[in-house]
């Protein structure tokens, strides 16, 4: 169960972190017509056959991209935690060794 409350919120909060660098970085912005304009010439210029493979793996890449992210703002969370208990003098956490990397 834990884990169901720790991919809501964190997934949750990933999302609004997209969601905020996609509407106001620049430079994120910047490249993505670039990158729609390169997906679909590939698209167009690929056999009927193969756009399924294509889409296929573009599925695949984002519930890797998921969790990837995912697992980056955990580690993030569990950083600045350690860092707080480093600022307090509080050098050990048992609670907060579980994802450690």
């Amino acid at each position: 169960m834990l884990e169901s409350i720790d991919e809501y919120i964190i997934g949750g909060r990933v999302m609004d972190i997209v969601n905020n660098v996609y509407t106001n970085n620049m430079a994120f912005r910047k490249y993505n017509p670039k990158i729609m304009e390169i997906r679909d010439s590939i698209i167009n210029s690929l056999p009927q056959e193969c756009k399924g493979m294509l889409e296929d793996l573009e599925n695949c890449k984002n519930i890797r991209d998921k969790v990837l992210f995912n697992e980056l703002y955990l580690q993030g969370l569990i950083d600045g935690l350690r860092l707080n208990n480093i600022a307090k003098g509080k050098t050990r956490n048992k609670r907060i060794k579980r994802h450690t990397i």
